[in-house]
């Protein structure tokens, strides 16, 4: 886990990511699963797949700088309502970790003025 953890880009790096329905990701968060501190940025690095309409996955690792845990990071994001929710396996079945906070009224203005854009752009 430490050299693969080593050798991959931090997942910001592939954000930002917008959704269809406008929502903008900036930011992957896992938690230290010895302490439960949540970790981002630089200490959580990996592999990320936008290869999918409106779905960003991800896979790799996390390192807590607090009690100097590496742990595997992994799961989805996906459009829901206003914003997204990140999801993770669990027993086989696709569970959501937390939803991200709903979008400010400007951001929903935003988003119904690139549906718009990228309606006529295909007409």
């Amino acid at each position: 886990m430490i050299e693969r953890f080593k050798k991959e880009a931090p997942l910001d790096s592939a954000l930002p990511y917008r959704f269809s329905n406008g929502f903008l990701l900036t930011e992957i968060t896992g938690q230290c699963k010895s302490c439960k501190k949540d970790v981002t940025g630089e200490h959580v690095r990996g592999i990320a797949n936008k290869g999918f309409h409106d779905v960003f996955s991800f896979d790799g690792h996390g390192i807590c700088t607090d009690c100097k845990t590496i742990f595997a990071i992994h799961g989805r994001v996906k459009p829901h309502k206003d914003a997204a929710r990140q999801e993770y396996v669990k027993n086989g079945v696709w569970v959501t970790a937390f939803p991200f906070e709903q979008t400010k009224p400007i951001d929903k203005l935003r988003a119904v003025l690139l549906r718009v854009l990228t309606f006529f752009r295909l007409v």
